[in-house]
Formats: C-alpha cells, sequence, structure tokens
C-alpha cells in the first residue's frame, strides 16, 4: 500500500453511530497528533444499514511518536455518545491470528469431522 516501515497503524473502534458526515471531524482531529498517511474510515457497503458508519476507523502515521501520543490523548476519551478505546492495530490481529492457530490444532487433536452428526 505505499506505507514506510515506520509507519504505525492504529484502530480506533467504538466511534458514535452520531458522528455525522464522512468522518472529517475525526480526521482533523487525528491529525492534530502528527502527519496521517492513510485515514481509514468505513461505511457499510451493504445490508439495511448501507451508508452508515461502521463505528471504527484505521489511522496510519508516519512516525510511532505520533500514534503513541494519539493513543494516549484519545483513549477512553468521550466523544458524542461513546468512549473511545484507541489500540495498535496490530493487537486485533494478533488475537485473530492466535484464535486461528487454537482452531487449527483442535482441529488436529480431535480431527476434522469428528464434529459432524450424520442424520440417515
Amino acid at each position: 500500500m505505499g506505507y514506510s516501515v515506520s509507519s504505525v497503524l492504529i484502530l480506533i473502534p467504538r466511534l458514535s453511530f452520531s458522528l455525522s458526515g464522512n468522518g472529517f471531524h475525526l480526521l482533523k482531529l487525528v491529525q492534530s497528533f502528527g502527519t496521517i498517511q492513510h485515514f481509514d474510515y468505513l461505511f457499510h457497503r451493504a445490508g439495511q444499514h448501507v451508508g452508515q458508519p461502521r463505528g471504527y476507523a484505521f489511522v496510519t502515521y508516519d512516525a510511532p511518536s505520533s500514534a503513541l501520543k494519539c493513543m494516549q490523548e484519545l483513549d477512553a476519551k468521550r466523544i458524542l455518545d461513546r468512549s473511545l478505546a484507541v489500540r495498535w492495530a496490530h493487537q486485533a490481529t494478533a488475537l485473530f491470528q492466535v484464535s486461528i492457530a487454537n482452531m487449527e490444532r483442535s482441529t488436529r487433536r480431535f480431527g476434522r469431522h469428528k464434529n459432524y452428526f450424520l442424520f440417515a
């Protein structure tokens, strides 16, 4: 995606669904902590909530110090009707990888088809 080695990705979950517009106010808020390489404020693309915000955003900073400052300032800060929980984005990825590894280990241990029931 063109990110430098020193760029840092953070996740801002628990955003209020009342946050208006296309995330412009959130972008201005996170820009105050440093230079941003990439900003993703995600919206539903299908279903009954199409066009509405998903409730989280990803921000890629040029410098780790900027990301750390953003995390320290915004974590647990109340914006509209919710308190934010700003985290390193790779934490969620690491947890996902651990759960996948656990699933693979249990599949090897108990066999792939042991949990299926056959009905005649």
